[in-house]
């Protein structure tokens, strides 16, 4: 899980105020399932409008395992249908801030008859419902929390939050873990190399704006990681 910097202004938050404001929809009408049909003036349908911008803010990661992101999934960090304050989560339902591009949070693998089967489940192919997080990738100070191994396993020392990364988004599945994992020796091995010909200390630094910054608009997969630990070492 890396820090998302929300955008405020951009075409995602046009098309919805556009969507809000549109007098020839009903209040009943102004609502999440709504934005797949909603164009204005032509345009593309709200929903894919938003599905791009989340994907460029986010630099082609998913917002909690940071998998590369095939095809983005609409999350809403505070629950449509939250039982704590279900009035809230509908005005949120429609609200730029609260949305997040996940990926389908499916492995598979193949079953006995060849064909292929769910194996591990986790981000959005949690059954995560209406459960709040108190985990949240856009919250820089709950994100400087988050605790990196080089087994590639993500924890919290604060109780709710390393629940939300280990029961609820179910983030140290295995193939995961491995990824992060390898990510973490990979930038060890970079520093090794590199550091035989170059101040270490000028390594750690460019090494750090490598996975900090986008290339062509992306960011490298479990970014986080690296950046987790040249920090602790920078």
């Amino acid at each position: 899980m890396k820090f998302i910097d929300k955008e405020k202004d951009n075409e995602a938050t046009l098309i919805l105020r556009q969507f809000k404001e549109d007098k020839n929809l009903s209040e009943n009408e102004k609502i999440y399932p709504g934005l797949g049909s909603y164009s204005f003036n032509g345009s593309e349908k709200a929903k894919k409008i938003i599905e791009n911008a989340l994907y460029r803010e986010q630099g082609g990661i998913c917002a909690y395992c940071m998998r590369k992101l095939k095809a983005v999934r609409i999350e809403h960090w505070y629950p449509q249908n939250c039982k704590i304050d279900p009035i809230k989560g509908k005005l949120l339902s429609i609200e730029y801030a609260n949305f997040l591009g996940v990926c389908s949070g499916y492995i598979y693998d193949k079953g006995v008859d060849g064909k292929a089967v769910k194996s591990e489940t986790f981000c959005e192919g949690t059954p995560r419902g209406n459960t709040l997080l108190t985990v949240n990738p856009t919250n820089e100070n709950i994100i400087n929390q988050l605790i990196f191994t080089e087994t590639g396993v993500i924890s919290c020392l604060d109780d709710s939050i390393d629940k939300d990364l280990k029961t609820t988004l179910n983030l140290n599945v295995g193939l995961l873990k491995n990824f992060r994992k390898n990510e973490w020796a990979a930038v060890v091995m970079s520093i090794s190399i590199k550091s035989k010909s170059k101040k270490k200390l000028d390594v750690l630094k460019a090494e750090l704006a490598i996975y900090e910054t986008k290339t062509d608009g992306v960011f490298r997969e479990y970014c986080q990681v690296a950046i987790y630990y040249l920090k602790k070492r920078y």
